[in-house]
């Protein structure tokens, strides 16, 4: 590669979007930017809500807004990679084919990167909503594939697995977050043998210079969804906790389809001290937190969480995954709680919303872990991985 000619165009569903890939997406970015590569965006569509964005490159939008990967989006990345010669097509976690037209150019590299855990991969079929995903799209296709997905989930997993292998084996470079992740697709699809196509890339966070105020509240910061977040678990969970939870606040930020029925959860648990905020994507978000309350089931590697020990803001967390071994040094930096006990969340939670020294001395061993994920130590070993691509 050559100085600043680099050029690297990332896809992503939605830009501006209110979801950390984009986030992650623009902090990489920028640091990429700083290294004399230039970078634009090619997006489906701008997400509702999203704040404006502040990405310095190019944003493009597909033309095809109805279906993501249809073959007149394919043919658009085709042109358009050729036309401005990008060296580097980076798909963040978008469902599309368009890899496929780049399996045999030696010009241009295409890399797919899996920003969630593999195993939501299998389970996220099994939550598809008739009423909210497929019915209103009108599609036989999608119908009968809702069909197959309820009545054969092994048939659903066999077809998630084929598409995954193919997405490595004609992806320039796979990429995941944690080398957790890279183990358990080289033991689904390989028999365990090593792979040296899927390479392990975590997530960056921006570091926070001057921690921001401290006060006594427990935040949930995310999409309000069930199959995987399940932010109910934390108005239960809230029910627990009694007269401990005494001179707290739970505050609740974020948005989506269960909303509803969170506050409606809420007032039948006859909860005190709950607050429910609009999405907030930067540091405002932590102000005057202590605690951060994860309830997830799947998690990749959440933006969260690492964003939150970088405020100083220590994490308590279900064990969903071995990334939390990565993102976190459990019992230093965060409470990892057994998985899915909502009583041991409780009485884990109420602990440190009990025991000031102990807080304290974990959100600052927090922000110094955190130190390793910024966005130019990141955005180096993305930079080490294209040039290994020998463009």
């Amino acid at each position: 590669m050559n100085g600043n000619t680099d050029k690297i165009l990332v896809i992503l569903n939605a830009f501006p979007a209110l979801g950390g890939v984009a986030k992650v997406s623009c902090l990489l970015a920028g640091a990429w930017q700083r290294l004399g590569y230039t970078v634009d965006i090619l997006a489906l569509r701008a997400e509702a809500g999203a704040p404006p964005a502040t990405f310095p490159g190019r944003c493009l939008y597909l033309p095809d807004q109805r279906e993501l990967d249809s073959p007149c989006n394919r043919a658009y990345i085709r042109q358009l990679v050729t036309e401005e010669d990008y060296r580097i097509i980076l798909n963040q976690g978008v469902v599309t084919s368009a890899y496929l037209d780049f399996r045999d150019d030696r010009l241009h590299r295409f890399v797919n990167v899996l920003h969630g855990c593999p195993a939501w991969l299998l389970e996220r079929p099994r939550h598809m909503s008739l009423r909210r995903q497929v019915w209103p799209s009108g599609s036989v296709k999608a119908l009968l594939r809702y069909a197959m997905v309820k009545l054969l989930p092994c048939w659903s997993d066999r077809r998630v697995k084929r598409r995954l292998k193919t997405e490595i084996e004609s992806s320039s470079a796979y990429v995941v977050l944690t080398e957790s992740y890279k183990h358990q697709l080289e033991d689904w699809l390989y028999d365990g043998r090593p792979q040296e196509r899927i390479k392990v890339i975590p997530n960056p966070v921006l570091p926070v210079p001057t921690a921001p105020a401290k006060g006594p509240v427990v935040l949930y910061a995310g999409r309000y969804t069930r199959a995987d977040k399940h932010p109910e678990r934390l108005l239960h969970i809230w029910k627990h906790l009694g007269k401990r939870r005494a001179g707290w606040t739970l505050r609740l930020c974020g948005e989506g389809p269960e909303e509803a029925s969170l506050r409606r959860l809420a007032r039948q648990l006859e909860l005190d001290n709950v607050e429910f905020l609009p999405p907030c994507w930067d540091d405002r978000l932590y102000e005057g937190c202590s605690l951060l309350a994860q309830t997830s089931s799947f998690e990749g590697m959440s933006l969260v969480v690492l964003e939150a020990q970088a405020a100083g803001v220590v994490p308590v967390v279900f064990d969903s995954g071995p990334w939390l071994q990565t993102a976190t040094v459990p019992g230093k930096t965060a409470l990892v709680v057994p998985a899915f006990d909502l009583q041991a969340f409780a009485d884990g939670l109420a602990g440190l919303m009990e025991d000031t020294p102990r807080r304290e001395a974990m959100a600052e061993a927090a922000r110094r872990h955190v130190g390793c994920f910024g966005p130019d130590i990141v955005a180096a070993q993305w930079t080490a991985l294209f040039k290994s691509l020998q463009l």
